[in-house]
């Protein structure tokens, strides 16, 4: 199953250029490239639990997330720029802050020299 037909089956519809991959370190070093700007929604028991962005290398990110081993699935996606995954993360952040099972417990911040989106 694509990850855009599995955020569809979880509730979220309309998704597109997202992968999934499981969090293993084999896994996540082939999937996603060295120095990849980007955006990772991280899920377990079927349900979205904690939304994050890197600036600089996606795959250190999940690589060193110290969160990693509690979930089941990632789905991430490539973003052009740092204000883009900003962005996407923002967007994603404020789905999930509704949600009790939410993870994330600080707004996310901006990169550096971006005025912060509230949202």
């Amino acid at each position: 199953m694509s990850a855009e037909n599995l955020l569809t089956t979880l509730g979220y519809p309309g998704e597109q250029g997202w992968n999934a991959v499981l969090p293993q370190a084999g896994l996540l070093r082939c999937s996603i490239a060295p120095k990849t700007v980007g955006v990772y929604l991280m899920f377990a028991e079927n349900r979205l639990r904690y939304v994050g962005r890197s600036d600089r290398c996606l795959q250190r990110r999940l690589l060193t997330h110290e969160k990693l081993d509690g979930f089941e699935l990632v789905i991430w996606r490539r973003c052009p720029s740092s204000f883009s995954a900003y962005t996407v993360e923002q967007s994603w952040y404020s789905r999930l802050r509704a949600d009790r099972g939410n993870l994330n417990k600080i707004q996310p911040a901006a990169p550096f020299g971006v005025a912060p989106v509230r949202g």
